[in-house]
């Protein structure tokens, strides 16, 4: 199993989420280009799949192509 990555709330202090699921990420410099304000830290791994929401299933990334494409993108 590759390492699992979720946002971090530095206010909260605890892993971000949508609909009570943990938003996850195989990738950290991805999750972290996509969503600012929090940073990504590795999961313990004895969180449950159910309990997360990959990002590419989060309903406003949902339009997205994976695997991303930075020069899709503008800042």
């Amino acid at each position: 199993m590759s390492a699992r990555y979720g946002l971090w709330g530095d206010v909260s202090d605890q892993f971000l989420t949508y609909g009570g699921l943990i938003l996850t990420h195989d990738n950290p410099a991805e999750m972290a280009f996509l969503i600012t304000g929090a940073k990504p830290r590795e999961l313990p791994r004895g969180i449950p799949a159910d309990h997360c929401l990959p990002l590419p299933l989060h309903p406003d990334l949902e339009g997205l192509s994976w695997p991303l494409r930075r020069e899709e993108f503008r800042r």
